[in-house]
């Protein structure tokens, strides 16, 4: 007879609590522009999260399971997919977008700029998640890069903005070459 091991585990996560916040009126202007800073970081950085969760969401619907030509519900034969669904149902979008109560092309445009920054430019993922690119940006390189391959993506090396500090650098674009 094989003997028996209990295994016990403790599972812990840091509970998130807001910091009281003084009241808008009560800061300095110094006040009000660190906070500024720290609204863009937090976003960039809730930004990145969703993306992550769109990325996975995404690849718990392969297209596979999509309904077969010539069965209920199935497209019709020479309907075109978009390449960037890379193997994700043609249906995940609508689901997408009723999670995020948004409409299906912002749920779809959505989709594919994680999918990009996941994919094509991990080095801006980085940066997004890190609070060290803002949002906007972020989105201007995957809209850009969007279309290309990793390769071309990968060599891509743009300043986003020459007079801000933080942007000089450009290791953040796409990382380096693979």
């Amino acid at each position: 007879m094989a003997a028996t091991v209990d295994v016990v585990v403790d599972l812990v996560w840091e509970h998130r609590v807001a910091a009281p916040r003084l009241p808008v009126s009560w800061l300095s202007d110094e006040e009000k522009a660190v906070e500024l800073q720290r609204v863009q970081q937090r976003r960039a950085a809730d930004t990145a999260y969703e993306a992550e969760l769109i990325m996975s969401l995404a690849a718990q619907r392969p297209a596979s399971a999509d309904p077969a030509l010539g069965s209920p519900g199935a497209r019709q034969s020479g309907w075109a997919i978009d390449e960037a669904y890379d193997g994700v149902s043609e249906f995940f979008t609508a689901e997408l977008s009723t999670v995020l109560n948004l409409g299906r092309r912002t749920a779809g445009y959505r989709y594919a700029r994680a999918s990009t920054w996941l994919r094509k430019l991990p080095a801006t993922f980085a940066a997004l998640q890190a609070g060290e690119l803002d949002e906007r940006r972020a989105s201007q390189l995957a809209d850009v890069l969007q279309h290309t391959n990793a390769a071309v993506a990968g060599r891509s090396r743009r300043h986003c903005c020459p007079r801000r500090p933080t942007c000089l650098s450009t290791s953040w674009v796409a990382g380096p070459p693979s």
